[in-house]
């Protein structure tokens, strides 16, 4: 049985393990094996690094096309493979070679903050007790030391310059270390706190690491002053800082539920060919996939008790004092980026104070302290919850309103079979929807105010609320670029594609209005394909399409919309004749034009003022028009071209959500 101690710490670069290391060397623990030279201005006193060891860790991500400043989860089956048993032999030959010292062994490098599944058995079949030291420093300080080595032109050390890339390298080492050792005897000790050496959480953590090592080990000799940055007001935070700052505290907390979260959106997928992280366009995909992090990722918000325009950035005449709260019902449905993150996001970029916070962290925290001046609640059922937050509303005089994207609050309809999808469900669940509907109707009546994308929309809310607002869904500045990006990259392909985007499959419905001009039009043409992107429904055309020229894609999250409509040659936008329909944004066809797409679209109302026929796309309403509709735009890139580059501009002039967040500043509030 093992009886050498051993220490593994770890940390994002940059964050203060060589400070950690240096406490424990104090106590008699050396590192393994031969270390790594000490940088005469960062680290005067070492690494404490074993250069082994690195060498072993960055064998290991080398052999899977990864490097330490890699910002993407970790690939499927990446410590299962031939290359990780490799390394584990390494690993043990590595453990084998070098006697652990009397007193134990430190092991330190901030890349097992990621590769620890590598490490964990070998250690802990060699050595007892096994502690794991978790050393977590502020994401800005962190990309700040990270960003002064580029400026020093110290690139063989950890330097990078994008703050997108930082951050998420920063979560991944935090959010994936937290998952390695959740069942392993650990501490956890923050860099701002070992600044402070008398603080209480570093007291905690050195009593508690001296017990389980057997012996004392001493605070920092000179521990430096404590930055006034990173004790800033989280109340003066962008939204990305305060979903930083969440997942800070949470580490230091153990918010288990706040940190499994997390990593649950952090690990969305990016396919290889979804992504070129090559050259300065890399800090495009960067943004996008933070931006989608922070998106999804509720945090409790807090307001400046005295708030002053001049706290914010670009503030303007009145509009410092101006305090909006969303409140979302469904932050992973893809409406919240549209209606809740998007406005927010607008609306601190103007200089008007703007935050939220999901319904469920309304449910466990309340509303926050401070006196916003409007509360929007987003797609929220009438419940409890919603009731108190309306009835503390009313009490403090804060101005309510209510938002939702879809024709989904009127039960009449419903129950009639207006809405498709719904009526082909089983009848437990049309009655979900019928009750869901009523309240939704609920929370809308009780509001001030109503807020709906389309003017369709609006007339059918004005039933049950007289004061409603068009805000158009919108687009924002990093879903541009990564759109812009998609659409230079746009090559001739070697078959035609005629795309249909349905993201759900509610839209089965829809595609079955054109599924027989469609397959006549791809009849006897060889090189023309149809692409089905999402959950829709292969009933839809199986029977009519030959299956040789239909291509399937899987529904992809927000952050790779772009590369597929950037895949597409023809966009499609069919729609029932209904209300639901007639009610519905015009998502598809904003977004497809961004990346140089052009659409075949419905002729209905919406389409129809939208849409200047052979101008900026094409509008069909019978089998012939669609079937000649998908025929031009098949067989002519020209025309393709013109009409694709008329809809991009209309649609950066119309949909940009900077253009139209100014709306929020004239609610009825």
């Amino acid at each position: 049985m093992p009886d050498t101690p051993c220490v593994v710490v770890a940390g994002m670069h940059r964050s203060g393990t060589s400070l950690v290391a240096a406490m424990l060397a104090d106590v008699g623990l050396r590192p393994l094996g031969e270390t790594m030279p000490a940088h005469p201005v960062d680290n005067p006193g070492g690494y404490f690094e074993s250069r082994e060891l690195v060498q072993i860790n960055n064998r290991f991500l080398a052999s899977s096309g990864q490097t330490w400043a890699s910002p993407q989860p970790l690939p499927g089956g990446f410590f299962d493979s031939a290359d990780a048993r490799r390394s584990r032999e390494e690993i043990d030959a590595f453990l084998d070679a070098h006697r652990p010292a009397a007193r134990g062994v430190l092991i330190k490098d901030p890349r097992l903050c990621r590769l620890l599944p590598l490490w964990v058995e070998a250690l802990a079949a060699r050595f007892d007790p096994l502690v794991f030291v978790r050393v977590i420093r502020r994401a800005d300080a962190v990309f700040r030391s990270l960003a002064r080595r580029a400026e020093r032109n110290d690139t063989a050390k950890a330097a990078v310059t994008c703050p997108a890339q930082a951050d998420l390298l920063w979560l991944h080492y935090n959010l994936e270390l937290d998952k390695h050792t959740v069942s392993r005897q650990r501490f956890t000790v923050a860099y701002e706190d070992l600044m402070q050496a008398r603080s209480r959480r570093v007291t905690d953590f050195l009593a508690g690491l001296s017990r389980s090592l057997d012996a004392t080990v001493e605070s920092p000799a000179n521990p430096a002053r404590r930055s006034q940055k990173a004790a800033r007001d989280i109340a003066l935070m962008s939204d990305r800082d305060r979903v930083c700052e969440t997942v800070y505290q949470a580490l230091l907390e153990g918010d288990d539920a706040t940190l499994d979260a997390a990593r649950r959106q952090l690990e969305t997928t990016v396919p290889d060919a979804h992504q070129d992280v090559t050259g300065t366009d890399a800090e495009v995909f960067h943004r996008a996939r933070l931006r989608h992090f922070v998106s999804k990722t509720a945090y409790r918000p807090v307001f400046p008790s005295s708030p002053r325009a001049r706290l914010w950035r670009r503030p303007r005449r009145d509009r410092g004092q101006r305090e909006f709260l969303f409140v979302s019902g469904r932050p992973r449905n893809r409406g919240h980026l549209y209606r809740v993150h998007n406005a927010v996001d607008a609306l601190n970029r103007m200089g008007v104070p703007a935050r939220w916070m999901s319904r469920a962290m309304l449910e466990r925290h309340g509303m926050p302290s401070s006196r916003p001046r409007c509360v929007v609640i987003h797609r929220c059922p009438y419940d409890a919850t919603i009731e108190q937050l309306l009835d503390r509303c009313r009490a403090r005089g804060i101005t309510v309103g209510f938002d939702i994207d879809d024709l989904i609050f009127d039960p009449e309809l419903i129950e009639l079979g207006g809405i498709r999808f719904i009526a082909d469900l089983e009848p437990p669940a049309r009655a979900r929807w019928v009750q869901d509907a009523r309240s939704y109707q609920r929370t809308m009546a009780a509001a001030a105010f109503c807020i709906v994308p389309t003017e369709p929309l609006a007339d059918h809310a004005r039933r049950f609320n007289t004061q409603v607002a068009v805000i158009e869904n919108a687009f924002n500045p990093d879903v541009l670029a990564l759109s812009d990006f998609w659409r230079e990259q746009r090559e001739a392909n070697a078959v035609v594609r005629i795309g249909y985007a349905s993201g759900t499959a509610t839209h089965d419905g829809d595609f079955a209005t054109i599924a027989r001009p469609l397959a006549k039009a791809l009849a006897g043409q060889a090189d023309w394909r149809f692409t089905a992107l999402g959950t829709l429904g292969r009933q839809t055309y199986e029977n009519v399409v030959a299956a040789g020229q239909v291509e399937v894609r899987p529904v992809v999250e927000h952050v790779n919309l772009a590369y597929e409509l950037a895949r597409f040659d023809v966009n499609l936008i069919p729609l029932e004749s209904n209300a639901f329909c007639d009610a519905k944004s015009p998502l598809k066809y904003f977004e497809a034009a961004l990346t140089g797409t052009p659409t075949l679209a419905v002729r209905n109302p919406l389409y129809a003022d939208l849409i200047e026929h052979g101008r900026n796309g094409l509008l069909a309403a019978t089998d012939d028009e669609w079937q000649d509709g998908i025929a031009v735009l098949a067989s002519d890139p020209g025309r393709r071209r013109e009409l694709a580059t008329a809809a991009r501009e209309q649609c950066q002039d119309r949909f940009h959500v900077d253009r139209l967040v100014e709306k929020y500043l004239h609610l009825p509030i």
